[in-house]
């Protein structure tokens, strides 16, 4: 399972930034997970002792940085979630996102994964990385048979790399050309009844 938006939720952390008009940064995320505030996402505690009372094991997989690795074991931990460990808490390791080795290491280990549950579709497979929405769309559309079943999507409206598909380059551009993009992008009421 992904950590960020399927088992912690962080949505302080997004509230702080618009409250403060900032933008995301590394700074003040690796303080904001420092503070071990994130809460847990509903039913996410339920669910991981249902996979362990069933004699599976739930790997906490995620892109936060290997220097916030204390702080997310703590704040697992303080939010009742089970079996938390060096094994099964996978963090990045040298800036390598795509966690496709990640999932190798466990099979490699004797695991079999049943699902993978995240909020994102690179949370499932490496094939969606860095492509644009029309390919992860059609990706999503090979594989829809797997979704809600070793699939598990967790929607995530406020951030991802579904961001990154509406333009070419877009991780590059500055704050406010991203701005200009999401809002061509926007599908928004026009205020009639």
């Amino acid at each position: 399972m992904d950590i960020d938006e399927t088992v912690l939720n962080n949505i302080s952390y997004e509230a702080w930034l618009i409250e403060e008009s900032k933008n995301y940064s590394d700074k003040t995320w690796h303080q904001w997970v420092a503070a071990r505030q994130a809460t847990a996402m509903p039913g996410a505690v339920p669910f991981a002792n249902f996979v362990l009372a069933h004699k599976g094991r739930v790997f906490y997989i995620s892109n936060r940085d290997a220097v916030d690795y204390q702080s997310t074991v703590d704040n697992l931990i303080q939010q009742g979630f089970p079996d938390i460990n060096r094994e099964t808490v996978i963090l990045k390791t040298a800036g390598k996102t795509d966690k496709t080795a990640r999932f190798k290491d466990a099979i490699a280990k004797g695991y079999t994964p049943v699902i993978f549950m995240g909020d994102n579709l690179n949370d499932f497979t490496g094939e969606t990385w860095h492509k644009d929405n029309k390919q992860r769309r059609r990706f999503v559309d090979e594989n829809h048979e797997k979704f809600g079943m070793k699939f598990i999507v967790i929607p995530n409206p406020s951030y991802g790399d579904w961001e990154g598909g509406m333009s070419q380059q877009y991780w590059k551009l500055s704050p406010e050309q991203k701005m200009q993009i999401r809002k061509k992008n926007l599908i928004s009421w026009n205020g009639d009844a």
